[in-house]
Order: C-alpha cells, then sequence, then structure tokens
C-alpha cells in the first residue's frame, strides 16, 4: 500500500490521483478531506488535477486600464475617508478662531458661566439670531433680484 502522506506531512501525488478518480477508500478520503481542510499548497494541487483548464493571462493593454481603475478608486476612497476627517477638523478650527467656544463659557455680560445649561441656552439664541438674520438678508437678496426682460418672451 502505497504512502498518502509524504514526510513533510503533504498528500502524496498518488494520494491526490486516487482521491480524484474515487479509488481511495473511507478512510482515506477522511484523511484527504482533513488535510485539504486546512493545507492550501494541497488544496491548490488538488484543484489542478481536478479541472484542465488553464488560467489565461490578461492582455497588456486590458492588464493598464485595470490597474489604472483599480488606483483612481483606491484615490476616491483614501479622499473619501480624509476628506470628511479634515472638513470636521476645519469646522471646529473655524468655530474656535471665530470664538463659538467662549461663547459658550460666557455670557454676554462677560461672567463665566457655572453650569452647561445656562451654555447651552446662550449658544442656542446666539444659533437662532444668527440663522434669523442669515434668512432675513437671503430673503431681501432674492426679492432685490428683477427678472423682467431675462426671457425671450416676456414682455417689459
Amino acid at each position: 500500500m502505497a504512502e498518502r502522506f509524504t514526510k513533510s506531512g503533504h498528500l502524496t501525488n498518488f494520494a491526490l490521483r486516487q482521491l480524484v478518480e474515487g479509488q481511495m477508500d473511507e478512510l482515506g478520503r477522511l484523511e484527504a478531506a482533513e488535510h485539504l481542510a486546512y493545507c492550501d499548497a494541497c488544496l491548490d494541487r488538488y484543484t489542478r488535477l481536478l479541472t484542465d483548464d488553464v488560467l489565461l493571462e490578461a492582455p497588456d493593454l486590458l492588464r493598464e486600464g485595470i490597474l489604472a481603475k483599480i488606483r483612481r478608486r483606491a484615490r476616491q476612497l483614501w479622499m473619501n475617508k480624509y476628506f470628511s476627517a479634515a472638513l470636521a477638523a476645519c469646522i471646529a478650527m473655524i468655530m474656535w478662531v471665530t470664538g463659538v467656544f467662549n461663547t459658550i463659557a460666557f455670557r454676554p455680560d462677560g461672567q463665566r458661566l457655572e453650569n452647561l445649561s445656562g451654555a447651552t441656552h446662550s449658544f442656542s439664541e446666539m444659533a437662532r439670531d444668527f440663522s434669523g438674520n442669515v434668512s432675513e438678508n437671503l430673503s431681501r437678496f432674492l426679492n432685490s433680484i428683477d427678472l423682467r426682460g431675462v426671457f425671450a418672451n416676456e414682455k417689459k
């Protein structure tokens, strides 16, 4: 009886051929299946015996196009990943430089707030005033635009 395993612990070529041709006994099949479950080298040899297909190499023209797409996609992923972090850092810096964090810690009269509820109330008042001013100025600007004569079929 021929050995199923080499001294290094891999399946022999004879054992792999027996497995492919279905000539191995039950115990041999179980041992081979267990070995193939964790040994990639033997599994690769086994799958090459199962199929006669030959893997084709991609032509050089296709290879460069595919590599360019992979590089472009990697750049996009990198940009998406770090752009949001950079944007958050920029917003935090703008808020720090403009003094938003100082307004949270101090009341308008200059006294330091001791509790957080007063700080959030003060900040929410500032945010409401700011958004009100922005919407009021935007509304005033949009109302000042005169569209008469913009379209060719419109009478003055």
